[in-house]
């Protein structure tokens, strides 16, 4: 199977991806105290569409023959991954929690 991040490194690389890609935003949620909420909030997006993606695939795999379902859930699972994480780590351009 595809490597799945556990929720603890999904919250560890979206605390890193803010504090790089949107420091102000980090800042922001930092000093007003929605940052953990925030941060959860997108770990659990993650989990979300994990899950959904990674079911879908599931049962169309087992309508395959082994082998085949087997090639078919690695790489569902390797590109649920990504667009779950595409999803947690995306941060608005203008970096900001108030610009809207």
């Amino acid at each position: 199977m595809a490597a799945v991040p556990t929720l603890g490194q999904v919250h560890e690389m979206v605390m890193q991806a803010m504090r790089d890609l949107a420091p102000a935003m980090y800042r922001e949620l930092l000093a007003n105290g929605e940052l953990e909420r925030t941060v959860q909030e997108r770990v659990e997006s993650f989990d979300q569409i994990f899950s959904e993606l990674s079911s879908a695939a599931t049962r169309k795999a087992q309508q395959l023959p082994l082998e085949e379902g087997m090639r078919g859930l690695e790489e569902a699972d390797r590109s649920a991954v990504e667009q779950a994480l595409a999803v947690a780590l995306e941060f608005p351009a203008h970096d900001s929690v108030t610009d809207k």
